[in-house]
C-alpha cells in the first residue's frame, strides 16, 4: 500500500509585533498558521522592531508584518487573516509598514484585500 500524500498546508512563518491590549510593553511573535513558534516580550517599540528583524534574519523567507491594528494569525494563499473579533470591529482598517507601503486593507463585509504594491500618500 502506498503512503498517502500529506495534504496539510505548510504555512510560512509570519513575524508580527504589536502592543497587547492593557499592556505597557510590546510583544513580538513568530507564527506558523495558528501556532506560535516564538514569542518575545520587550519594553519599547524600537526593541520590538529590532527583535522582529532579528527573527526575520533567523528565518529567511518569513513574511514580515507591522501589526498595529490587530493580530495576524496566519498568511494564507488569499491574504492575511485576522481573528473574527478584530475583523468585526473594523469597518475599514488600513495597515502600513514603516516605509508607508500599504500592507493590508480589511473592510467589514468585503472580506480581505491585500495589495503589496499600494503606497500611502500624506
Amino acid at each position: 500500500m502506498r503512503p498517502r500524500p500529506d495534504k496539510r498546508k505548510q504555512h510560512p512563518k509570519v513575524v508580527t509585533y504589536f502592543r497587547p491590549i492593557g499592556s505597557d510593553g510590546w510583544r513580538v511573535e513568530m507564527n506558523q498558521g495558528a501556532r506560535i513558534v516564538r514569542r518575545l516580550s520587550v519594553d519599547t517599540k524600537a526593541e520590538a522592531i529590532a527583535a522582529a528583524k532579528q527573527l526575520l534574519n533567523e528565518w529567511p523567507g518569513s513574511a514580515f508584518e507591522l501589526c498595529v491594528l490587530g493580530r495576524v494569525y496566519a498568511w494564507w494563499d488569499d491574504g492575511w487573516h485576522y481573528s473574527r473579533k478584530e475583523r468585526d470591529d473594523s469597518m475599514a482598517a488600513l495597515l502600513y509598514d514603516e516605509m508607508g507601503v500599504l500592507m493590508l486593507e480589511v473592510k467589514t463585509g468585503d472580506g480581505i484585500h491585500y495589495d503589496r504594491d499600494a503606497t500611502c500618500e500624506d
